[in-house]
């Protein structure tokens, strides 16, 4: 398993100085090609993530939450590596 120093937050979102994807990057390609979209934003100060799929959302406080769902969300669409993810 790969540790990043990457923040975990919608604040960090897309503050890596490296080559590497980010967690979030990671995650957001996971959500396309599940369909959705995800959006960092802030809720009265704190950070969270709107995952959206055509006119439903859901608002999730972190990056673990929101790979929770898609885990979920492409068991429920047929995706075979729905609990698969580089590590």
């Amino acid at each position: 398993m790969k540790h990043t120093t990457e923040s975990r937050s919608a604040a960090g979102v897309g503050d890596s100085d490296h080559g590497e994807p980010t967690e979030y990057q990671r995650t957001s390609d996971r959500a396309r090609s599940l369909g959705y979209s995800i959006t960092p934003t802030e809720i009265e100060g704190t950070p969270a993530f709107l995952v959206s799929r055509g006119c439903m959302s859901r608002m999730l406080p972190g990056l673990a939450e929101v790979d929770r769902f898609l885990i979920r969300a492409g068991a429920c669409d047929g995706d075979k590596a729905g609990g698969n993810r580089d590590e």
